[in-house]
């Protein structure tokens, strides 16, 4: 997959949550989703470590970072099925959260055991936000419905969710702090 490719699938995951929810509102309605622009983003992924699937992220866009840095650790649980990958992104910055831009880094991560961790090293700490699904099939995007209702788990940081959208930056966001800093996802 190439990460214009991989970008549009992180779209397509915020994308298909807005249309979810929306879904509920308007199900006696046709609606389409408009295509959203392309964005560039690069993520070079090393070590696999152990019983759980463990990915260390440094992206290629992240910025430099001058004075506190932090680690996040995301331990990923709750699958139906041990098939595919997690697929992550992580954002500091409200207009790319919430107008669906590209992250600051990303990450999919192959799931073969009932636990997946993955780790985003020298992130600046301060306010981030995530958006993480499980691509059961390794089609790289999150499957829907006819409704635009995905079949596959999604979740947001802080367990953020609203009824009518896909929840913002402000009530996903979480403060990172220096050193390391471990958010649990449970999708049960």
């Amino acid at each position: 997959m190439n990460m214009t490719d991989k970008n549009l699938t992180l779209k397509n995951f915020a994308t298909a949550s807005v249309a979810v929810l929306m879904a509920l509102v308007l199900a006696a309605c046709e609606s389409t989703a408009e295509a959203r622009a392309e964005t560039n983003s690069e993520t070079a992924a090393t070590d696999t470590i152990s019983a759980t699937d463990t990915m260390a992220v440094e992206g290629m866009n992240a910025p430099q970072i001058e004075g506190a840095s932090g680690t996040l650790i995301i331990n990923v649980t709750g699958y139906e099925t041990q098939t595919g990958q997690i697929m992550v992104a992580v954002y500091n910055d409200e207009a790319a959260f919430d107008d669906e831009a590209a992250p600051l880094r990303d990450a999919k991560v192959a799931i073969t055991a009932a636990q997946t961790v993955v780790t985003f090293e020298d992130l600046p700490a301060g306010d981030l936000a995530f958006k993480i699904f499980h691509d059961e099939n390794n089609n790289g995007e999150l499957d829907t419905n006819s409704f635009g209702m995905p079949k596959e788990s999604y979740a947001f940081s802080m367990d953020a969710s609203d009824p009518f959208s896909a929840p913002e930056f402000e009530e996903s966001k979480f403060i990172l702090k220096k050193g390391e800093n471990i958010r649990n996802v449970s999708f049960d």
